[in-house]
């Protein structure tokens, strides 16, 4: 991964562990980073099941589309600890 994904996917992960859980679009508003940067962190933080969908859904109020509400795992949890790698 590089030097700036790496960045925008510990922005992302540090995101929901300090806003709980959010749609992405939310996380991109908070952060102030374009969307098409850190959208796809998000996918990526899934995929390594460091979060997961909460079952809610949350409508941009700029697109009207919704979206899946995201939260932190146990694993993505310890994965800010320090813990697993």
């Amino acid at each position: 991964m590089s030097g700036h994904r790496k960045r925008l996917h510990s922005l992302a992960i540090h995101t929901l562990a300090l806003h709980g859980a959010l749609a992405p679009f939310e996380a991109v508003k908070l952060s102030g980073v374009k969307a098409c940067a850190l959208q796809p962190r998000f996918s990526e933080l899934i995929a390594e099941r460091l979060a997961e969908p909460t079952g809610q859904r949350r409508r941009n109020p700029e697109t009207g589309k919704s979206a899946a509400v995201l939260r932190l795992t146990e694993l993505g949890r310890e994965r800010l600890a320090g813990g697993a790698q």
